[in-house]
């Protein structure tokens, strides 16, 4: 999708460019700033969505995580999901 917001983006230009009304020209303007933020902005969401994680984590992943962040665990063997504790919890 960053290529129609360049398409605007030119057309903007190509308002400004051929018209000389100042109405043509303040459209032809707020085009292209419509049209360089939405190329900038679709480009950036492109970059993001293909460096970014999966956002569901398997039970595999969590409990190899676990250790990390609690120190307690790293001591304890993981617990089946699921299951009760003695304590009640």
């Amino acid at each position: 999708m960053p290529w129609l917001g360049l398409v605007v983006l030119v057309a903007g230009i190509g308002i400004m460019a051929v018209l000389q009304s100042p109405g043509a020209l303040a459209l032809g303007l707020l085009l292209s700033l419509v049209g360089a933020c939405w190329a900038v902005l679709a480009l950036a969401q492109a970059r993001i969505r293909t460096r970014a994680r999966d956002e569901v984590l398997t039970a595999a992943q969590i409990a190899a995580l676990r250790p990390r962040f609690d120190p307690r665990a790293a001591a304890a063997p993981p617990q089946p999901t699921g299951a009760h504790r003695p304590d009640g919890g």
